[in-house]
């Protein structure tokens, strides 16, 4: 079995990882949950990374992320021909005009996979990968400069499978929409280096007890 580590594989893009009509129902399911008060969105201010406020919802706290997070992982393990575990996952909605600035994730992101879940006014904004393999954690920069890089437009249920902690990553042109969602998937190798990052600041509690 070939280590993720060792593979240098390009970014790849999955289509129809979920249909149109299940990706548009699952975000309008996380849309009413979050209106109704089942789950809260958190307000992420303008980072380094981020110009504008976005929404965000992690898998910890709320069931359905984590559902279809575990749910993808025997598809992308197979895919890969690496055994993963889910590391973490998170949902995020951004707004018109934002980018997301060029960078690389941590150690926890050693495969990711970016799922477009719908746009306002349905016009596909861009994921950009670099194609080449960094060999540490870089800054934060606006733009890739001289290094080379793939662009990836995604349709509702369209994902990108690539190593956020090994290729820098970023939306360099501003989002066209009013607000577009997203959902990001990471695992690490159940037998790697990062292993102990699995399942990452989750309480699994006791099994039960037989009376």
């Amino acid at each position: 079995m070939i280590s993720v580590q060792d593979q240098d594989t390009q970014a790849v893009a999955m289509h129809r990882v979920l249909a149109p009509d299940v990706a548009d129902a699952f975000l309008r399911l996380i849309w009413r949950d979050a209106v109704n008060q089942r789950v809260a969105f958190n307000k992420i201010e303008p980072t380094k990374i981020l110009r504008k406020h976005a929404l965000e919802i992690h898998g910890r706290d709320y069931a359905p992320l984590l559902a279809l997070h575990w749910g993808l992982t025997a598809l992308i393990s197979e895919r890969l021909g690496t055994d993963l575990l889910p590391s973490f996952v998170w949902f995020r909605m951004y707004f018109g005009g934002d980018v997301c600035r060029v960078h690389s994730d941590r150690s926890a992101c050693e495969v990711s996979l970016s799922l477009t879940l719908g746009y306002s006014d349905g016009i596909p904004w861009d994921l950009n990968i670099g194609t080449q393999a960094i060999a540490g954690k870089k800054g934060v920069t606006d733009d890739f400069g001289d290094e080379p890089y793939a662009s990836f437009p995604m349709q509702p249920g369209d994902s990108v499978l690539y190593r956020g902690s090994r290729r820098r990553h970023g939306r360099v042109t501003p989002n066209p929409n009013r607000w577009s969602a997203h959902v990001f998937f990471n695992w690490v190798e159940r037998d790697g280096p990062h292993g102990s990052e699995a399942f990452e600041q989750l309480e699994f509690g006791n099994l039960p007890v037989q009376a």
